[in-house]
């Protein structure tokens, strides 16, 4: 009788450790971010489900390859010094902004929060989260536009001159097609 108890306790361990593992496994890919494990040479070795589609890939399409061929040219030596500096600091977090190159082409912007740890073996490897800042960094770069735009239609008095460059506040229209109260003495 022990025996058999022995073996059932064994069962119902297993069974819980599968649904546990199951439980984590769906985490992992239905998270809203992005996770990538890579390793000391910057091939993805792991990636959930969601970050795969959200660069437009299959995850079989990025394991294996280089973590460095979804990211925008211009940013690749930023990523590998920050991918680098994991490496060299153990268990250090580190925190970038980079842009990533879909698979049609497309530029999102990715803020990477990384850290290294040693793996199953002795090899490390980095644990990428990426989260799509995209929209927000649209936004900072059209603020600053217009900022620019509004500093730029001051005179030295600091008296309001329209911008006429192509489209302005009161939309693609000339001076001179706009009611003289609407653009008021300055056209005069």
């Amino acid at each position: 009788m022990n025996r058999a108890g022995d073996i059932e306790d064994d069962r119902r361990t297993a069974e819980t450790v599968r649904e546990s593992e199951r439980q984590w496994q769906e985490v992992f890919e239905h998270n809203p971010l992005m996770y990538f494990m890579v390793d000391g040479r910057g091939t993805v070795r792991s990636v959930n489900t969601f970050g795969a589609s959200k660069l437009g890939y299959g995850v079989g399409e990025l394991v294996g390859r280089s973590l460095l061929d979804v990211v925008f040219e211009d940013d690749r030596e930023l990523v590998r010094t920050n991918m680098t500096a994991c490496l060299d600091s153990l268990g250090r977090s580190l925190s970038w902004e980079a842009r990533t190159i879909r698979k049609d082409g497309t530029v999102l912007w990715i803020r990477q929060n990384a850290k290294a740890m040693r793996w199953l073996t002795t090899e490390p490897v980095v644990l990428v989260a990426c989260e799509d800042i995209t929209q927000r960094h649209s936004g900072e770069l059209e603020s600053a536009r217009l900022a620019a735009i509004v500093s730029s239609s001051h005179d030295r008095k600091g008296r309001f001159w329209p911008v006429w460059n192509g489209a302005s506040a009161f939309g693609t229209m000339r001076p001179s097609a706009l009611p003289r109260t609407a653009v008021g003495s300055a056209f005069r």
